[in-house]
């Protein structure tokens, strides 16, 4: 009896804690239905021109309007742009920040005090400028409006640090008029242009011996180059070495067989050494150290191989004569030269002194070196394919990646993806 009558306490408690269940449950459903969602408020009012050239500045009174049929409280303007674009004015309930992060890199949010009724458009009674700047070249933009509650703004936030703005209070009225537009989009500059530049090296060495050479990169600007396409690259840096030298250890990696659709002959041997990203930015530079052997019976003499820029094996790509016109400076020399015998006795017939380690320039003097890498990088995607012994690229960071898998990737992932994956950091 006494079992029982536990039994059957147990089966009622059981039957009202699913019910408490069951109805915090819906209670907490309920106030989810209730909470304000980022696509709430819908952004409209202006157009962004596509085309446009430096220095250009295209006015916008932007309008948000609520799509549901319940009040927001509060609410803010999201602004995004590329290196090349810019809000120029700082508004005083506006908060700002510089970070490189996707194809972002100025960022401000602005907030609206206020209840923002179901159905209706608020618009800026202040224009705001889209400013190209000299780093334009393909600039990404985002403007958006969302509820401004506590887990949206540190959504919006990310991990960038943000400073007030200092000018007056942007404000906003209601307007009967609303037409919807786009969210995110390119504008295209046109007359702009970027200079790529790579430098070589020389060395000297026996036969058996290894030797070290360094080659540098550099985006000189002024323009920074976006690759608008999904998982593809700007441009990376190839280094060939002469018969005779073999790569012992580098942050390169090795392509051989290469396929014809790359530009590639059967049997060649040559090394991507980076940088692989879908942005590089103007002032972006790098080194890539190499260790290399003279190969055993090579007579003296001097071999020269080659470092440059390059967009074989790279889908998808964007010609650099698009936007650099100033080629002479995208090769340079590694020269090698082979002194003695690997015996250590100097050879008589040891070769001059090394010719330039940079190619000439049309005028016929030499290019001047690239100025000292940064430490910036470029955003890098998944290495692919097999590297040369040990190593990373000295100076910078970077990774350096495989030609063949990540094309094989932007095939497989198509246009479609190109403006997506890059504009929605995640954060």
């Amino acid at each position: 009896m006494t079992f029982g009558t536990a039994a059957g306490t147990r089966r009622v408690l059981g039957v009202v804690a699913a019910g408490t269940l069951l109805a915090l449950g819906t209670a907490v459903q309920a106030g989810a239905d209730t909470l304000p969602g980022e696509n709430d408020l819908l952004v409209g009012n202006f157009t962004i021109n596509k085309e446009s050239t430096v220095g250009d500045e295209q006015p916008l009174h932007i309008a948000f309007k609520n799509r549901t049929d319940k009040p927001v409280e509060n609410a803010m303007l999201i602004l995004r742009t590329a290196p090349g674009l810019r809000f120029p004015e700082t508004f005083s309930n506006c908060e700002y920040a510089e970070k490189r992060s996707g194809y972002s890199t100025r960022f401000a949010i602005c907030s609206f005090k206020g209840v923002f009724e179901p159905g209706k458009a608020y618009q800026t009674d202040q224009l705001l400028h889209l400013t190209t700047t000299p780093e334009a070249y393909t600039d990404f933009w985002i403007i958006e409006a969302q509820p401004d509650t506590p887990a949206l703004r540190e959504k919006a936030r990310g991990d960038r640090t943000y400073r007030p703005g200092s000018g007056p209070e942007l404000t906003l009225t209601e307007t009967r008029t609303f037409t919807e537009s786009p969210t995110e989009d390119a504008v295209n500059t046109h007359g702009n242009t970027a200079d790529f530049s790579v430098t070589g090296d020389t060395a000297a060495g026996v036969p058996g011996g290894t030797v070290t050479v360094e080659a540098t990169w550099r985006n000189n600007g002024p323009a920074t180059i976006s690759e608008p396409w999904d998982s593809s690259t700007v441009g990376t840096v190839e280094i060939t070495v002469p018969k005779g030298v073999t790569m012992v250890d580098s942050p390169c990696r090795e392509i051989t067989e290469a396929d014809p659709e790359a530009g590639g002959e059967k049997g060649e041997v040559w090394y991507s050494c980076g940088p692989r990203g879908w942005q590089l930015l103007a002032g972006d530079s790098g080194t890539v150290k190499a260790t290399l052997k003279i190969d055993d019976g090579v007579g003296p003499g001097t071999l020269k191989g080659e470092v440059k820029w390059t967009t074989r094996s790279i889908h998808h790509h964007m010609s650099l004569s698009a936007f650099d016109n100033t080629p002479a400076n995208n090769s340079a020399l590694l020269v090698f030269d082979v002194t003695g015998d690997g015996t250590g006795s100097p050879s008589p017939s040891a070769s001059p002194s090394a010719s330039p380690t940079t190619s000439p320039s049309p005028s016929g003097t030499a290019t001047a070196p690239a100025a000292t890498p940064s430490t910036t990088s470029t955003p890098q995607p998944t290495a692919t394919g097999t590297p040369v012994a040990g190593g990373k690229l000295a100076s910078t960071g970077s990774s350096a990646l495989a030609v063949g898998s990540l094309a094989a990737l932007a095939v497989t992932l198509g246009g479609g993806l190109w403006l997506w994956a890059r504009r929605h950091p995640t954060a």
